[in-house]
């Protein structure tokens, strides 16, 4: 998004990994990093501390008071902050004129009641959600400040999202290089966390293959957290549930975003069995633009993204035997549902490339500077 936005001056705040291959400056984008000194490593060594306390506003204080300062000789217009409310009070505190936009993409992060005070809520010039169910949800938890709460989606890369017709040798490549000749392929992609239902969806599939269902194949893209290789006992859980039919569901690890594309080709049909209330789910956007037909759970924006029967099928939240009858019915069926992945890659490209993201977020930053 910062690279589209070529009308201003852009900086983009993180912290500093070694793969970002650091750069300065990249046309009017220009980078800062924080890198943890000594003093920074000594504050957030314990979580006894506050500043590795989420509900605290000195939540990772040498990180927020870093930019702030920072950012303060450079006298933004705007600072877009996403997903952190902590660190509200301290880029405020010290860029008093700046607009302060708090950009929420999940519901925990309205959780923390000691943060979302009359004061704290006042300091933000506009409070935006991922969608239009996040953005309801603030206005319900927060009445008071209906008047300047808005949404704006998050979009998906429709060149590395190609819809699978349209790379058919591909296609063929990775399912023979799999094996997947002749078989139905489901996809998960997604942390393999207790409340994204990863363990609904295999129970199904190992279900469905003890029925009888033996050329059902079972993709489960995802690790414990982003990059972790770390096994927690809810995934040795997975595993034990999955031995039964170990042929029938293989766990890929985690696999990097530049090469996910590569799954959603191969696949038949992707599903989220969420338990969560979903406050976006880029998985959606993805598979569409893929053009692969969805089958979800009814939590959150999910069903706000996917059209039930039109992209996709909308089930009833945590019910296994509801999705096992519904994969049942996709199995049967000669096409799977080929018709809604094709209604879907043109939803995406209607509402969710980040060429409609960034136009609706020129008009956000152009009213916020209007009424400045």
């Amino acid at each position: 998004m910062a690279q589209r936005l070529k009308g201003h001056e852009v900086y983009v705040c993180s912290i500093y990994r070694d793969a970002l291959k650091e750069c300065r400056q990249r046309g009017h984008v220009r980078y800062l990093y924080f890198k943890k000194g000594l003093l920074s490593k000594l504050i957030l060594c314990t979580y006894k501390l506050p500043f590795k306390k989420e509900d605290s506003s000195l939540f990772f204080l040498p990180y927020s008071l870093s930019f702030a300062l920072k950012l303060r000789k450079v006298k933004p217009d705007i600072i877009h902050i996403h997903n952190r409310p902590q660190f509200v009070r301290i880029f405020k505190w010290l860029n008093p004129k700046a607009k302060i936009v708090l950009h929420i993409h999940q519901v925990s992060a309205m959780e923390e009641k000691n943060l979302w005070t009359y004061k704290f809520l006042n300091r933000v010039d506009l409070f935006l959600g991922c969608s239009r169910f996040l953005s309801e949800e603030i206005k319900r938890r927060f009445p008071k400040i209906q008047n300047k709460i808005g949404h704006v989606y998050n979009g998906v890369d429709l060149h590395q999202f190609e819809p699978w017709w349209k790379n058919t040798e591909l296609r063929d490549a990775l399912r023979q290089k799999h094996g997947l000749e002749g078989k139905r392929v489901l996809l998960y992609v997604g942390r393999l966390a207790e409340n994204k239902g990863a363990d609904i969806l295999i129970t199904a599939v190992r279900n469905l293959v003890m029925k009888g269902h033996k050329d059902l194949r079972l993709f489960i893209c995802g690790a414990r957290g982003y990059s972790s290789q770390d096994v927690s006992p809810f995934m040795r859980q997975l595993f034990e549930t999955a031995d039964q039919v170990k042929e029938n569901v293989i766990f890929t690890e985690y696999v990097p975003h530049e090469q996910i594309h590569e799954y959603y080709l191969m696949a038949d049909l992707v599903v989220i069995p969420s338990k969560v209330e979903e406050g976006f789910c880029v998985v959606t956007i993805e598979a569409m633009a893929s053009g692969l037909p969805l089958m979800a759970f009814v939590k959150g924006a999910l069903s706000e993204i996917i059209r039930d029967r039109v992209d996709g099928i909308l089930i009833n939240e945590g019910d296994v035997d509801h999705l096992e009858k519904e994969l049942s019915i996709f199995l049967s069926l000669p096409d799977g549902y080929t018709a809604f992945g094709r209604h879907g890659r043109k939803r995406v490209e209607e509402t969710f490339t980040w060429n409609h993201i960034h136009e609706a977020l020129e008009e956000i930053y152009k009213g916020l500077m209007e009424n400045a």
